[in-house]
């Protein structure tokens, strides 16, 4: 139990870093992270840079992100999650990345409805909401 709550912080971790350190050097947008556990919120967002209103709120912001990610807890309900999954898409999250680091899998879900498994050698995209940005799964355990 405590290896796979060591795995999801440092995953928590590495993901916030990696994607914080490419939409700053590039003047993207904005992050956030969220240790709140009972928050819909995700563990990581990214909003673009288009839309950031001119004063930033205080606390969470109260529109969806672009980008959600979500580090699964051993303790997630699989039911729970896609809820929240579908959420995020109602509210107009364009790309998401629920990341197992029990499995060292990710799964996309896109605005689209589509959907794909990622296996542990293959590489997260930033797609279109952030351009060009790339991760190997592998470089996050």
């Amino acid at each position: 139990m405590r290896r796979g709550r060591i795995l999801i912080v440092v995953a928590l971790i590495l993901i916030l870093c990696v994607v914080a350190a490419y939409f700053v050097t590039r003047g993207l947008g904005q992050g956030t992270g969220t240790a709140n556990e009972t928050q819909q919120a995700p563990d990581v967002a990214f909003i673009v840079k288009a839309r950031l209103p001119a004063v930033e709120p205080w606390g969470y912001p109260p529109w969806a992100p672009d980008l959600a990610v979500e580090v699964l807890a051993h303790d997630d309900h699989p039911a729970e999650t896609l809820e929240k999954m579908a959420q995020w898409l109602k509210a107009g999250v364009r790309l998401i990345w629920v990341v197992d680091s029990e499995k060292r899998n990710a799964r996309v879900y896109r605005a689209d409805g589509s959907e794909v498994l990622l296996a542990p050698d293959d590489t997260l995209d930033g797609e279109d909401v952030l351009p060009g940005f790339r991760c190997a799964l592998s470089a996050l355990w």
